[in-house]
């Protein structure tokens, strides 16, 4: 309900929502009537000065709160002779009123923001082999002779061998025949057993570790 409802009801009482713009002080009647004089502002945003009569009055506190009243309209003339509409009644104190108007546009949707995914570390690299640490076992890309099966199995020795031996480990028999097989097979060895046969003699000239002359050694 709003002033255009109150005023078409030609004195009839009618309950409408106004918010306080302007609460004046409270002062008596001929009636010895409380009666103060107040101005609202309906849903519509139609604002006029209205007389309220209460036991209990508006504070200053209640300035731009909504509020619901019971008021009637009557007609009236200025000094100067012009006519007016007056607003008069009673102000629901123990109304309980929504702040917001059921003719008030619907709040605007937000769409919830989507954080920012922190960057990804990026994983360590999969651990192949058991090789020597900083040592790159790679087979020869040529030859000086035809390659056999033997010739390919004696370079794939010579490259574990000389690894081993330049990060300081020693070659073991076991040790070297596990990487051979997998620089020859390529089939990772997922859990290589703790060798214990030493290499003492040369498998191909018979001759003790330190007098081999084979070329490449073995």
């Amino acid at each position: 309900m709003n002033f255009q409802q109150v005023k078409s009801a030609n004195g009839q009482n009618v309950t409408m929502f106004g918010t306080f713009d302007e609460i004046g002080g409270v002062s008596l009647n001929q009636n010895q009537k409380q009666v103060c004089k107040c101005q609202i502002t309906d849903d519509n945003g139609e604002k006029h000065l209205i007389r309220i009569y209460n036991q209990n009055m508006p504070t200053p506190q209640l300035l731009n709160m909504r509020q619901q009243f019971t008021l009637s309209s009557y007609q009236g003339q200025t000094q100067k002779g012009q006519p007016y509409t007056g607003y008069s009644g009673f102000w629901d104190d123990r109304a309980q009123v929504s702040q917001i108007p059921s003719n008030a546009p619907p709040a605007p949707y937000n769409a919830p923001q989507t954080p920012p995914q922190p960057p990804q570390a990026p994983q360590p690299p999969a651990q192949t082999t058991n090789a020597p640490n900083n040592v790159q076992m790679r087979m020869p890309d040529t030859y000086a002779y035809p390659v056999t099966p033997e010739t390919a199995d004696r370079m794939a020795r010579a490259v574990v061998i000389e690894a081993m031996l330049r990060s300081g480990r020693k070659p073991l028999l076991s040790y070297v025949t596990e990487l051979v097989d997998y620089i020859r097979t390529g089939i990772d060895v997922a859990n290589i057993p703790d060798p214990d046969e030493e290499i003492t003699v040369c498998p191909h000239c018979k001759k003790p570790y330190p007098d081999c002359s084979c070329k490449p050694a073995f």
